[in-house]
């Protein structure tokens, strides 16, 4: 009987080891994952304005308007960060 508490006590503290070290990993995954997401966005987000912007630069005169170069490509305004009644990026 005591040798058979004895393995559960040690399967118990082994269990709880692994348990230990699947928190540690789970809580740096979780501070690692959402952070450079939402970074990544960010950084799309600017990259893709200003490329909106330099394509309508590069337009001959009379230049279009940024909502007729975002309906152009299909692009939604929201996803983009484009404000149609002032007609810019916010």
């Amino acid at each position: 009987l005591r040798k058979a508490i004895a393995d559960v006590q040690q399967e118990v503290t082994r269990k709880e080891g692994i348990l230990r070290q699947l928190n540690i990993v789970k809580a740096h995954r979780k501070k690692n994952q959402e952070e450079p997401i939402d970074d990544l966005i960010n950084q799309w987000r600017s990259a893709a304005q200003q490329a909106i912007l330099d394509f309508q630069q590069s337009m001959p005169e009379p230049k279009p308007c940024l909502k007729d170069i975002l309906s152009q490509f299909h692009i939604e305004h929201s996803a983009i960060g484009y404000s149609e009644d002032e007609d810019c990026f916010v």
